[in-house]
């Protein structure tokens, strides 16, 4: 299966016990879109003023079909309590190893 660059959104309903103060309903959108072979340039959007409503920008690179490491940097919407910050991911996705 070849992974190509994809954008996808939609809108989230949530509770105050997930986001803390602020809305609870909002849009968000992602994006990958590849670069090379193996990587990607990333990220996603939550709309809002909640403690999840932050935009994150980044880079994945896939080390195979099952292991993804993704990493960029957060930033919080205005109105947010979120500060700045750093993300690390390592996916492993569908692997045998288990």
């Amino acid at each position: 299966m070849k992974h190509k660059s994809r954008i996808v959104g939609g809108l989230y309903q949530t509770n105050k016990m997930f986001v803390g103060l602020g809305n609870t309903f909002g849009a968000l959108l992602g994006y990958e879109l590849k670069l090379a072979k193996r990587w990607y340039l990333m990220g996603d959007w939550v709309s809002g003023n909640n403690d999840a409503s932050v935009l994150v920008i980044g880079g994945m690179y896939n080390f195979s079909k099952h292991i993804q490491v993704c990493a960029g940097w957060q930033i919080p919407n205005p109105d947010t309590p979120k500060p700045e910050g750093l993300v690390f991911e390592l996916n492993i996705l569908g692997s045998p190893l288990w």
